[in-house]
């Protein structure tokens, strides 16, 4: 007020009367709207919208004739809209005001002229459709139309470029064709190569597992014979250690036949099996040790199996027999750098004093091993060697076996 800002004053007004009226409160509504009316009128700022404003807070406080007033009051000042958008509101307002009055002759009266000014608009707004539609039509041709030209021009570029590359392509083809038939050629030998190596290694796989399957006859026969003679003798507790020994070991051999690789637990296992049995067989001709590298993982340190038995049976059949002195075997796993050391040492009668008696089984224990080397190791890229030197000597005797293999963990 102040200010001397009316239109600001009206607004606040206005603001209030559309709190009154939501708070259900029409009688204080109408004196804010009357206010905001008046200070509209006042600085010549009247429309319809503030006409409709007022009429509407009189039908919320029952009063039909004063909304019936200011509602033609608003017609009256919108007789120059040619879209009747707000002829409209007023004859909707109109309707409610006769209705509450009872007055349904006009209020029907005023519903047909919502309605004319409702079908004249759609009329209106469908002419406008329809001749924003041709225009868009007319628009989309003639952008079709330049499409049309580019296309066609993009089109004899496309024939011109494949003319030139016409030629390149079918040498391209040719010899693309070419490379594919040489390589499948090669692929197709590569399999028959494949399939011819396959077998020669399931054939040594087999060949392999017969070996392990097969345990000398001769001892098995003389076990149980001595087997025999213990319990013939009475000497039960040593016939029952012999027992669990002998079915240990042949236990143990049976499992690992399948088996590629068993850990070096199992293997210790089956060599203290063994090796019990030959020293109750030659009453302690013999003794022997097992030493193991403190970084090596027995459980989980991998080896094949039946590895170092024909190499302790040499010993205990060969390099032990006929001599006059007690015979010690000792067999050691070492770790060095990313290789494991298997080392079978005895001080029996040497490579030259038992020749005769040896060559035959030790060629065989030879040929085996190399043959499992070939196919566990050498034939999947890794190195695996062993080499078996006569000690004999003036100070020393017997045979050192050493088998050098790569540590292959579980």
């Amino acid at each position: 007020k102040k200010g001397g800002d009316s239109l600001a004053i009206a607004r606040t007004y206005d603001n209030e009367a559309q709190i009154y009226s939501a708070s259900n409160q029409p009688a204080k509504a109408i004196v804010s709207s009357r206010i905001y009316f008046n200070y509209l009128k006042k600085t010549h700022n009247l429309h319809g919208i503030a006409y409709n404003n007022l009429a509407t807070t009189f039908i919320r406080n029952g009063q039909p004739d004063s909304a019936i007033y200011y509602y033609r009051e608003g017609l009256a000042l919108q007789k120059n809209d040619v879209t009747g958008k707000y002829s409209n509101v007023h004859y909707k307002g109109l309707i409610d005001a006769y209705k509450m009055k009872g007055d349904y002759r006009s209020a029907l009266a005023a519903a047909d002229s919502a309605y004319k000014i409702e079908l004249r608009n759609s009329k209106a707004i469908e002419a406008v459709k329809v001749a924003e539609m041709n225009e868009k039509y007319e628009t989309e041709k003639k952008d079709q139309n330049i499409k049309q030209l580019k296309s066609r021009n993009e089109l004899n570029e496309t024939i011109i470029k494949q003319q030139r590359w016409t030629m390149f392509l079918i040498l391209l083809i040719f010899l693309g064709l070419l490379s594919f038939f040489l390589i499948f050629y090669r692929q197709q030998r590569l399999k028959v190569n494949n399939k011819l190596l396959k077998s020669e290694i399931q054939q040594l796989s087999m060949e392999q597992k017969l070996l392990q399957a097969q345990l000398n006859p001769h001892f098995i026969f003389n076990a149980i014979a001595n087997l025999q003679g213990l319990i013939a003798s009475g000497h039960t507790d040593e016939s029952v250690r012999y027992l669990k020994s002998f079915s240990g070991l042949l236990r143990g051999i049976l499992e690992q036949n399948r088996k590629d690789f068993i850990e070096i637990d199992e293997e210790i296992t089956s060599l203290n099996n063994y090796i019990h049995l030959q020293q109750m067989r030659y009453a302690g001709a013999f003794d022997y040790k097992i030493i193991v590298d403190e970084e090596l993982d027995l459980n989980e340190t991998l080896i094949p199996p039946m590895l170092i038995q024909p190499f302790v049976e040499n010993a205990i059949e060969h390099g032990f027999r006929n001599i006059n002195y007690k015979g010690l075997l000792i067999i050691s796993f070492k770790i060095k750098d990313d290789s494991l050391i298997i080392e079978v040492n005895d001080n029996g009668s040497g490579l030259k004093k038992s020749v005769v008696d040896k060559q035959k089984k030790q060629s065989l224990a030879q040929i085996i091993l190399k043959e499992r080397f070939e196919l566990l190791f050498t034939s999947r890229g890794q190195k695996a060697q062993f080499k078996v030197a006569d000690k004999s000597g003036v100070e020393d005797k017997g045979v050192l076996v050493e088998m050098i293999i790569p540590i292959i963990n579980e």
